[in-house]
C-alpha cells in the first residue's frame, strides 16, 4: 500500500504509542503535545486534541530561549494500518527558528523502521502534499535542517532538491547544524 500523511487519528494511536515505546523519536515534533506512552494512555482524547491544536504555540529551547510559532501542522506517515513516523510542518513563526535553527519542515521514522528506506519513501508519496501545503501558507520554499553527523538525514533532504545554504558551528547552544532551501517548484 502506498505511504501517505494524515492527520493523527484514533485509529492510528495504537501503533503510534507502540513506536514510543521502541524509544525516542519525536524530537522533531518541536513541542506538539509531545508526550510519553503512559500519558498518551491516560488521557488518548485530550491528546489528540492538543497535539492537532493549530493554535500558536512557544517553543523553549534547551538554553531557554523561546519562539513562537504560529501556523503549523503535524502529520503522521502512514501505510494505512501502521504509524510510520512523523512529519512536522511550521509554516510561520519566529524568523531565526524557521530561517536559521528549525526549518520549516522535519521528520521523524519510528525506531524499528530506521535505515530501511521509509524516510525516502514517505518523502517521494508525500512531496507534492507538502509543497501544495506549504505554498497555500504563502511559501515558495523551506527550510530544512539537520545535524552536520546525521548522514540519512542530509542524503534525503539532498536527495529532495536541497541546497546547503549555511553550515553553523553552534545554533543558540543546541550544536552544529545544516540548513538547506528546498524550491516548492
Amino acid at each position: 500500500m502506498p505511504l501517505k500523511l494524515v492527520k493523527p487519528s484514533r485509529e492510528l494511536l495504537p501503533s503510534y504509542i507502540e513506536a514510543l515505546r521502541e524509544g525516542d523519536f519525536n524530537a522533531m515534533q518541536l513541542n506538539f503535545a509531545k508526550a510519553s506512552a503512559d500519558e498518551i494512555d491516560a488521557d488518548p482524547e485530550g491528546w489528540l486534541a492538543r497535539v492537532n491544536d493549530p493554535s500558536p504555540f512557544t517553543y523553549t529551547m534547551k538554553n531557554g530561549r523561546t519562539f513562537n510559532v504560529t501556523e503549523h501542522e503535524l502529520l503522521w506517515i502512514t501505510d494505512g494500518s501502521r504509524f510510520l513516523g512523523t512529519v512536522a510542518l511550521r509554516y510561520k513563526g519566529d524568523h531565526e527558528l524557521m530561517n536559521v535553527y528549525a526549518g520549516h519542515v522535519g521528520m521523524a521514522i519510528r525506531p524499528a523502521l530506521l535505515n530501511q528506506g521509509y524516510g525516502p519513501r514517505a518523502i517521494r508519496a508525500a512531496f507534492n502534499d507538502l509543497a501544495t501545503r506549504a505554498r497555500s501558507h504563502g511559501l515558495s520554499y523551506v527550510y530544512a535542517t539537520c545535524d552536520p553527523e546525521n548522514h540519512a538525514s542530509r542524503r534525503l533532504i539532498e536527495h529532495f532538491g536541497g541546497v546547503l545554504e549555511e553550515k553553523t558551528e553552534d545554533v543558540f547552544g543546541q550544536g552544529p547544524n545544516l540548513r538547506y532551501k528546498i524550491a516548492l517548484e
